[in-house]
């Protein structure tokens, strides 16, 4: 089930970003250990971390990979499962998930960016690149300026599950 969670998310963001990458691959048939086993058998993989190839050929780096042979390969190692995905442009998508985890891609690579809260996040939702709104547990509300997420008040503890708008001004959270 959450292989195949996983599986829609990498779709979703693919069809967002096209074919500039999305940073989650997956390694199964590359063998780290030397002795022919394929990574995604059982019985050759443990979660830890394994060179894999870098993408550009220069090389390998670590990767943090699961007994399946799934790896994280940018943002390494983030690990949190990611929950939603919105983009305005090939040079600004936002996704988010779990731990108030938010990563923000940038053109050429996803980085980490302070979201002030742990609580996890379900829906990302903006009206341009400068206003960007994330919704979570506990009524979780956040809204991105520019430079920096904030809170806002939600008026509820309940779980919020999705956000959309028509504008900046029109904006509305689901639970």
């Amino acid at each position: 089930m959450k292989r195949n969670w996983l599986l829609a998310l990498w779709w979703t963001a693919f069809l967002v970003l096209g074919p500039v990458g999305f940073g989650i691959g997956c390694y199964s048939s590359y063998s780290s250990s030397g002795d022919g086993a394929v990574d995604g058998d059982a019985d050759a993989v443990d979660d830890t971390e394994r060179d894999v190839p870098d993408g550009d050929g220069g090389g390998t780096t670590a990767a943090v990979c699961s007994a399946d042979g799934w790896c994280w390969s940018n943002p390494l190692p983030q690990g949190n499962n990611l929950n939603a995905v919105w983009g305005s442009g090939p040079s600004d998508v936002w996704a988010v998930g779990e731990g108030g985890t938010i990563l923000r891609w940038i053109g050429s690579a996803w980085a980490g960016v302070t979201s002030g809260t742990t609580q996890d996040l379900y829906g990302v939702w903006g009206s341009g690149p400068s206003d960007v709104w994330a919704v979570g547990d506990a009524g979780t509300i956040l809204r991105w300026n520019g430079s920096a997420w904030a809170g806002v008040s939600s008026g509820t503890t309940e779980h919020l599950n999705g956000v959309w708008g028509s504008g900046p001004n029109d904006v509305w959270a689901v639970g």
